[in-house]
């Protein structure tokens, strides 16, 4: 498994707490501190492309004009995500499990249900 989001998150701290205590081995990777590859956020932005992105957070209203521009194209909202990776919804991790099973913030059933 695979989780990213912001490390002094609240909801990333119950997100690994409940994965370490189900003893389900994860890497973490903060927001704040890695690139996102092209492709992950392709096919993220192509799962969720309106959940993915937190419209209330202070990196997109100081980025919205850019946002809007992009007409929805794709790799110019990758471009912009890569540039300002904290867009990424928040509070709440994006998990990954094997590969392709997603969840996007942190829900305790379905943490719990994994």
């Amino acid at each position: 498994m695979k989780i990213y989001g912001i490390k002094n998150c609240d909801a990333i701290k119950k997100a690994r707490f409940l994965l370490d205590k189900s003893g389900h081995q994860h890497d973490f990777f903060d927001l704040k501190k890695i690139k996102f590859s092209h492709d992950l956020l392709k096919g993220w932005l192509t799962q969720f492309p309106d959940t993915l992105i937190n419209k209330r957070s202070t990196t997109y209203q100081t980025i919205k004009s850019d946002w809007l521009d992009t007409d929805d194209d794709l790799e110019k909202k990758i471009t912009i995500i890569q540039n300002n990776p904290t867009l990424i919804k928040r509070p709440g991790p994006v998990l990954i499990k094997n590969g392709d099973e997603i969840i996007i913030g942190f829900d305790k059933e379905k943490y719990l249900s994994l």
